[in-house]
Order: structure tokens, then sequence, then C-alpha cells
């Protein structure tokens, strides 16, 4: 499922709303919301691409969690693999290591990231990214959130991080 928006006047393709949707626990009420069939058929889809292409304003999507009432132990947390998709790759010292297939990627982690801003949006705290991710080290959680280019406000313990355009890549 891919979705085109516009965000600083120049359209970009957001690729990662199945992977947000694919953490959300089937088993929880709304689920079957989620799975719905396309709404909108070829031709209004393109409609509604053009209207998107050619507003002049930034698209920020709701939160997942708050368009369906979810709550955060409804979703899987870790980190997929970009190859086989396994959910709950380990980290290491040089990155990501997936126990399914053994591949190793060292930017595995933006994905999710990403992923925690479409379920949650707002801000994220170091304590926030650990939970995400699987990891630990609120050290290892504090390099990860530095290397996206995310806005940061707060000091030490206080410290959050935003995304400055939904959909930015980092890759």
């Amino acid at each position: 499922m891919s979705f085109i928006i516009k965000a600083r006047r120049e359209p970009i393709i957001l690729e990662g709303l199945r992977a947000a949707l694919s953490r959300i626990d089937p088993t929880h009420e709304k689920y079957a919301v989620l799975n719905t069939p396309h709404l909108l058929d070829e031709k209004n889809f393109s409609l509604l691409i053009n209207d998107l292409l050619h507003s002049d304003k930034e698209f920020i999507p709701k939160p997942l969690c708050v368009t369906y009432s979810l709550q955060k132990n409804d979703v899987f947390t870790g980190v997929f693999c970009p190859s086989c998709s396994f959910l709950g790759m380990t980290k290491y010292r040089g990155g990501w290591r997936c126990p399914a297939c053994s591949r190793k990627d060292s930017h595995a982690h933006f994905q999710a990231i990403r992923d925690w801003f479409l379920l949650f949006g707002g801000k994220i705290t170091n304590r926030d990214c650990r939970e995400f991710l699987n990891i630990s080290q609120r050290q290892t959680a504090t390099r990860i959130l530095q290397s996206m280019e995310l806005h940061a406000e707060g000091e030490k313990r206080n410290r959050t991080y935003a995304l400055t355009t939904f959909g930015k890549s980092e890759q």
C-alpha cells in the first residue's frame, strides 16, 4: 500500500504504511477496519492524488492509534528485517542482525522510527525509542535518534525528538 503525499511542495511516496499497519495486533477489534478493501476506484483515486499534488498544504497524517483507538500494547514492537520481513532484528555494535535470515543492516531502524511516528505521532523520547526498538541501552537509543535528522527539544531527561516534515527519507 503506497500513498502519494505532498510535503514542502514536492510530491513524495510514503511507502511505510503497510509496515506500520502490520505492527497492529490482528486480534484487536479495530483490525478489521484497517484491512478493508479499496474504498476508491481508480478514477477517484487519481483525482485525489491530483488534488493532493496541487494543494499547497503540508500533509501530516493523524496518528493511526488515535484514528483507530489503539493502545500501545496493541502494537507489535521491534525492527523488521528488510529482506525477509521478520519482526525482531537484534541490535549489535555495527547495526541490526536478523535471527531468521542472518542479514545485517545498519539502517534497519529508520523504517521502525518512521512507523512509530505513523502510529503514535507527536514526539518520541529515548524511552519510547528503547521500548519500540526493543533495545536496553539509553546511549544506543540516543545515537539512533540523533542520526535521523529529527528536531530535538529539551535537555537531558526531558529531551524529545520530532519529525520536521513527515515522510522525509533518512536513507
